[in-house]
């Protein structure tokens, strides 16, 4: 998963469009609204996060180029393995419903972005 904060004159999408950039140097094919949130509280600052979760699809022979500043290794994982290693529930349930609504089935065209 990927994730970063809004910059200043962005939308969330095209922070996630972003943040995908620059953590893994690709590129993505397709961007959707996953139609679910992620919703955390934060103590070092007091405030209850509500984040919008995207869905970006990769051309299939991608390859993946870490930002050295943000990340040290990377590997490519099944559903069943990225829930295992995941740290908060909140992150399971989205990547299940993920599974469900976007790799089960064809993504409902209403939530595309276009890129």
């Amino acid at each position: 998963m990927v994730s970063g904060k809004v910059e200043k004159g962005e939308t969330a999408w095209q922070t996630a469009l972003r943040e995908i950039r620059e953590e893994t140097g690709i590129m993505p094919i397709r961007l959707f609204s996953a139609d679910c949130v992620e919703v955390f509280y934060e103590h070092n600052q007091n405030c209850v996060n509500v984040i919008p979760v995207f869905l970006a699809f990769a051309p299939e022979d991608c390859d993946v180029t870490l930002n050295p500043e943000e990340h040290s290794e990377c590997r490519w994982v099944t559903f069943d393995e990225a829930v295992e290693i995941l740290h908060f529930d909140v992150q399971r349930k989205n990547l299940a419903y993920i599974e469900e609504h976007f790799i089960q089935r064809e993504p409902n065209h209403l939530l595309e972005i276009k890129i």
